[in-house]
């Protein structure tokens, strides 16, 4: 988790935090959708398959 902290209300600084908090917010959606799919979902299944068989625990 990244925390930024402004200890001004400078609009500049304002504006700059907003911006970055919404390209996170971006980011995580874009992030949500990838894991809904069905490449996804198959890379995952192939990698636990492949961790059952090696007997690795992640």
């Amino acid at each position: 988790m990244i925390t930024i902290s402004f200890k001004t209300s400078s609009p500049k600084a304002i504006a700059f935090a907003q911006k970055l908090m919404e390209s996170k917010r971006e980011t995580q959606e874009e992030i949500r959708q990838d894991f809904k799919s069905p490449e996804f979902q198959k890379a995952i299944e192939e990698l636990k398959r492949r961790n059952a068989e090696e007997k690795t625990n992640l």
